[in-house]
C-alpha cells in the first residue's frame, strides 16, 4: 500500500510512503484532508459546492469532502483565502 500524489499538471507519482506520512510532512497551512483518503492543496480549490463537491481547478476535477469534514473544510478554506489573498 502507497500513496498517489497528484501535481498541479497532473502527473501522477506513486510512493510507498502512507498518507500520514505526507500529511505530517507538508502540514496544514496551505493543505486540508478532504476525505480519508485525500489531502488537496487550499490554494487550487475553485468551487465548493453545498452538497459536498470541491472542484480542484488545475485538474479540474471533482472531489467529495467527507460530510464529517465538510464544515471544517470550508472554514479552513475561507481562513486560508483571508490570510493568503492579496487586495488589488
Amino acid at each position: 500500500d502507497g500513496t498517489y500524489i497528484y501535481d498541479k499538471n497532473n502527473n501522477v507519482y506513486d510512493t510507498r510512503k502512507p498518507l500520514k506520512f505526507w500529511r505530517e510532512q507538508i502540514g496544514d497551512v496551505h493543505f486540508f484532508q478532504i476525505h480519508k483518503s485525500m489531502i488537496v492543496s487550499l490554494l487550487y480549490i475553485s468551487n465548493i459546492s453545498n452538497d459536498g463537491i470541491i472542484t480542484v481547478g488545475c485538474l479540474q476535477k471533482d472531489l467529495p469532502i467527507s460530510r464529517r469534514n465538510f464544515v471544517p473544510f470550508k472554514a479552513a478554506f475561507f481562513e486560508y483565502v483571508r490570510k493568503h489573498s492579496r487586495v488589488l
